[in-house]
């Protein structure tokens, strides 16, 4: 969650020629993963808690991702 935190903050206050692309995340092992491999592809991007166990949203972007 801090990741896409940052990232939001990152986008705000980048320079409007700046995209997803230019940044990099960390993947659910930690390491580090670039967006723009994910370039021409459909991307949801979801700002998860996924540690604090209130997580009944997941069955509906399981369902969006399966379909």
């Amino acid at each position: 969650m801090k990741s896409i935190f940052l990232l939001t903050i990152a986008l705000l206050f980048a320079p409007a020629s700046r995209t997803i692309y230019d940044f990099n995340m960390k993947n659910i092992d930690g390491k580090d993963v670039s967006l723009a491999d994910y370039k021409g592809k459909v991307v949801l991007i979801v700002n998860v808690a996924s540690l604090c166990g209130n997580t009944p949203q997941y069955k509906d972007i399981e369902a969006m991702y399966k379909k």
